[in-house]
């Protein structure tokens, strides 16, 4: 027969203890870590003290209001994508993609300038024929 000295985790009269809490300040301590890892690459860390990941995402919507939806549509899947990848906190990518958001950004709104600029000074000038119609 099975011993006496058995006790059931069920009965009145075990003697299970619960584990103590870690103290506060290992928990503090870890919160306040410097360098917390990332999933993807072992290596791949977030430095807290390094300049924030930016995504660029206003600037895309805003080159899609003026530019038109051929060269503002440009930049926003890479400002997506950044914005993607900080959840997942991989800052390589993130980093990547919020770079070329950057560049994309940089070049859709020099070309809607130079396109507004253009329109603006044929309009003016009258060599911008709006309909050739409406002539009395």
């Amino acid at each position: 027969m099975a011993s006496s000295n058995v006790v059931s985790p069920y009965s009145e009269s075990s003697n299970l203890v619960a584990e103590e809490p870690k103290p506060l300040n290992e928990r503090v301590e870890y919160m306040h870590s410097n360098q917390l890892p990332i999933s993807g690459h072992p290596n791949n860390k977030i430095d807290r003290t390094s300049p924030r990941i930016y995504d660029w995402l206003p600037w895309s919507i805003t080159n899609i209001c003026f530019g038109g939806i051929l060269i503002g549509v440009i930049p926003l899947p890479f400002s997506l994508l950044c914005r993607d990848y900080k959840t997942k906190n991989n800052a390589s990518s993130a980093r990547t993609m919020s770079k070329l958001a950057l560049i994309f950004n940089i070049l859709a709104t020099l070309f809607e300038i130079a396109f507004w600029i253009t329109f603006i000074v044929l309009a003016v000038n009258g060599e911008l024929v709006f309909s050739t119609y409406c002539r009395y």
